[in-house]
């Protein structure tokens, strides 16, 4: 099979976030860098993982769909769904739906069994919706009144809620529709926001929208890709084959919540196909330090034993690293890869003889801090500024911190 044209070579603006303005350093700090990766790749049964599939995008007439979340919960569980989440549109859920959502989903919660989750669609027709789980208030685009209502308005101002709700997990939903304001960036939105729909919608609306996921990783978001059906029907966990997965201990709320947080996180068109990428060790949704080489492992299993003719690694730009078909059914695909220098992510992609692609959260590498130098042009006048600057000769997401001497801080 030859090597396919990769499917996108978009690029809005560079992968690079623009590093904060050099001008304050004691302290380098490197948001999720992890330790020096493992001599070796632990396999899967050592880490003690297992793959669940579930829904993150449903509704029901609390908002615009059919039946309450009991129904939901109850159809979702029946129909072979491992975790579920029902989201109604936030402006139109009251406070008393929205107790009781929390409520069903504790009711239906089995550890080991099913896992049911309560979220909320914030619902901005103009710039995009998304949806939030795991908060105790939700955000609305519209005032409502409602006590449980946080109205946020607009996108930046709901980037702002979510990075002021450290408990949040957040998803981008069906972006090729709206996509955010261009994917602009928002930092302090990133830690509420670890999922983006690859693929959404009922048939016969469904899109597979993999440039739209790569767009958003471009312009510097950190998240995993979800297939979601946005069903507005009874017909929760069966109007959409595709699922999106995770990889948990167990099947509890807490490790599922957990695992979307992490990103652990695939998106398959197959409805029980189970896929995973590690990194020097690292899961997927990991950042691991880039010294040149990496060791890459990719796992792919269908229990249904259905071909899956291509398995593929992505790097930046949507660029196809390398492939290879898999010879066996499960198959794992380990290897050392050059990686360059520089800030990169990584994804794999799996194709299946009957046209269904699944595709892994990415990891990230970051290049180590090297040829850092501090100075000021000190000492000064009483009353007059002094200028601190910092500098390094390589590498990236850095933040400065400055220790002043007298118990503050500067940071830049």
């Amino acid at each position: 099979m030859a090597a396919r044209k990769p499917n996108t070579t978009l690029k809005k603006r560079s992968l690079h976030r623009p590093l904060a303005p050099i001008l304050l350093l004691l302290t380098i700090i490197l948001p999720g860098l992890l330790p020096p990766p493992a001599t070796a790749v632990e396999p899967l049964s050592a880490r003690a993982m297992n793959a669940y599939h579930g829904t993150l995008h449903n509704h029901t007439g609390y908002s615009d769909g059919v039946g309450t979340p009991d129904d939901a919960f109850t159809a979702g569980r029946s129909r072979g769904l491992d975790f579920m989440a029902v989201t109604d549109h936030s402006e139109m859920t009251d406070d008393a739906e929205w107790l009781d959502t929390l409520i069903q989903s504790h009711n239906h919660t089995v550890d080991g069994v099913f896992v049911a989750l309560r979220g909320s669609e914030y619902t901005n027709n103009q710039e995009g919706h998304l949806n939030v789980y795991n908060t105790i208030t939700h955000p609305t685009y519209s005032y409502t009144g409602f006590d449980y209502a946080d109205h946020v308005g607009s996108l930046v101002h709901f980037y702002t809620w979510v990075g002021q709700h450290p408990e949040a997990v957040g998803q981008f939903n069906h972006p090729g529709w709206k996509n955010f304001n261009n994917w602009e960036y928002h930092e302090q939105a990133e830690a509420g926001l670890q999922l983006s729909e690859v693929g959404c919608c009922t048939p016969p609306n469904y899109v597979w929208d993999e440039a739209e996921f790569i767009n958003a990783l471009e312009h510097g978001w950190r998240v995993a890709p979800t297939i979601s059906a946005d069903t507005h029907t009874d017909q929760w966990g069966i109007d959409l084959p595709g699922r999106t997965g995770i990889w948990a201990p167990e099947l509890t709320y807490p490790d599922v919540i957990e695992a979307l947080r992490a990103m652990r996180v695939f998106a398959s068109e197959d409805g029980n196909l189970e896929i995973y990428l590690q990194v020097d060790g690292s899961w997927m949704g990991s950042v691991v330090p880039n010294d040149g080489q990496i060791e890459v492992q990719v796992y792919v299993y269908d229990p249904d034993d259905e071909d899956v003719s291509a398995l593929e690694l992505y790097t930046n730009d949507g660029v196809l690293v390398t492939w290879i078909a898999p010879p066996s059914n499960p198959f794992t695909w380990s290897f050392a890869l050059a990686s360059g220098s520089g800030s990169r992510y990584y994804y794999a992609r799996a194709v299946q003889a009957d046209g269904d692609h699944s595709l892994t959260a990415p990891v990230w590498t970051e290049s180590p801090v090297t040829g850092l130098q501090a100075a000021n042009d000190g000492p000064t006048s009483l009353g007059q500024p002094t200028t601190l600057t910092a500098t390094i000769s390589n590498g990236s997401s850095v933040s400065y911190t400055w220790d002043l001497g007298d118990g503050t801080q500067g940071s830049g």
